[in-house]
């Protein structure tokens, strides 16, 4: 076995745990209609699953940093899938709720752990590395609803049952396939610290520790990065929300129409976020990130402005290239720059600052109630415009980020 292949199971346990993610939405109506939930029990479900599954990921990567938590990989598969069936089999609101939290905490503890050891295993292609395993979960989110929308058409709510085989199998490769990936790791690891031990030892006593301006610059930059990654992902969360209503209930086109302007947005976002990782290799993170925002700027200012006919198809996937292109290098970016604590880096790249994107669309949402849809569908080019002033303030020379001697980065994919 070859560290690619834990990299594609890797990527694959991402797609599971995003497809639960993926899946909620589509139940969210038929929980409406089943329980009477008010508009506002169902925001709270939705708040409730940004909480548990987002904005608390951090807690898990320092968590993984602290401890040896591989087996938490396969357990949170378990876990996000115990969740959902919860809601499923639920006979009331509360149960409903308990299933949802446990969801989300499965999603949050997955993904530290798992994009460390991404990032470990891409060596010197961290960019590719990371494009592997992010665009398992861009399929899995779209594939989420169209998996539920089959369950529920067989057998209504317990169709959420569905993913229970389906997350089964992948658990079953972690728990085969792990141990033996990570006993050559391990074994390597463990020869070249032997190595190197003598060198760092010594270094460590006449080095004096990292000064506090290095410290200040680094807590910076890794601000304005989580800052950019927070305007994409309120930009990328209201274009998945407005688009439905803006080409369908405000300009009349039919369902079919919107939904297959959202899913090529989203399909075009997934091959942009394997383009953008293996780009960042060859040409730096900094100027991946700023061209994303700098392109899709003026592409999600005209995207408005078409309504009908196959123009807007174009626009969608042209902005779902350009827009998510960032998506794992960001990820990167923040791994390198706390590169001993990359669980934490990871919770706060994947889950924190996605997460409070995708709360900033409350904002965009008061903006449609008090200005109209259209101007909030122009407000969020101007997210992006925002994006590429603070990507600019990104150091050019990404490798005056402080960095230490890592034995898991000596091997590549």
């Amino acid at each position: 076995m070859s560290h690619f292949t834990l990299l594609i199971l890797l990527a694959l346990g991402h797609l599971i745990v995003d497809m639960h993610a993926g899946g909620l939405p589509v139940l969210l109506p038929v929980l409406k209609e089943s329980y009477a939930l008010t508009y506002t029990q169902i925001g709270g479900l939705v708040l409730l699953s940004q909480i548990t599954s987002s904005i608390i990921q951090p807690l898990f990567g320092l968590f993984s940093d602290r401890l040896n938590v591989r087996w938490i990989m396969p357990i949170s598969l378990g876990i996000s899938t115990l969740g959902l069936a919860a809601v499923g089999l639920a006979n009331q609101y509360a149960m409903v709720v308990v299933g949802v939290v446990v969801m989300g905490l499965g999603l949050a503890a997955y993904h530290p752990e798992a994009s460390k050891v991404a990032h470990f295993v891409g060596g010197h292609r961290k960019g590719s590395a990371m494009s592997v395993f992010a665009l398992g979960g861009n399929v899995g989110l779209a594939l989420g609803p169209l998996v539920m929308a089959v369950g529920l058409s067989l057998a209504g709510l317990r169709g959420a049952l569905i993913y229970v085989p389906l997350t089964a199998i992948v658990a079953l490769l972690f728990q085969a396939s792990l141990p033996k990936l990570y006993a050559g790791w391990d074994r390597n690891n463990d020869e070249r610290k032997a190595d190197v031990r003598p060198s760092e030892a010594s270094v460590a006593k006449t080095e004096p520790s990292p000064p506090t301006r290095k410290r200040a610059a680094t807590f910076r930059t890794l601000s304005t990065l989580l800052l950019a990654i927070t305007l994409r992902s309120c930009a990328h969360t209201a274009l998945i929300t407005f688009i439905p209503l803006y080409y369908s209930t405000l300009h009349g086109n039919p369902a079919s129409y919107s939904s297959a302007l959202l899913t090529l947005f989203l399909v075009a976002g997934a091959i942009g976020t394997a383009l953008g990782g293996p780009a960042s290799d060859r040409l730096g993170a900094r100027r991946v990130i700023v061209w994303s925002f700098l392109t899709s700027a003026p592409i999600l200012i005209v995207l408005p402005l078409v309504t009908t006919g196959m123009a807007p198809f174009v626009i969608a996937i042209l902005a779902g290239l350009t827009l998510v292109s960032s998506f794992a290098v960001t990820t990167v970016l923040g791994q390198v720059l706390l590169p001993s604590r990359v669980g934490l880096a990871s919770g706060l790249t994947l889950g924190f600052s996605v997460g409070t994107g995708g709360l900033g669309v409350t904002a965009l949402g008061f903006i449609a109630d008090h200005l109209g849809l259209t101007t909030a569908m122009f407000s969020i080019a101007v997210l992006a415009g925002l994006g590429v002033l603070v990507s600019l303030k990104l150091p050019r020379d990404e490798s005056a980020a402080p960095s230490v001697p890592s034995a898991q980065s000596s091997h590549s994919i």
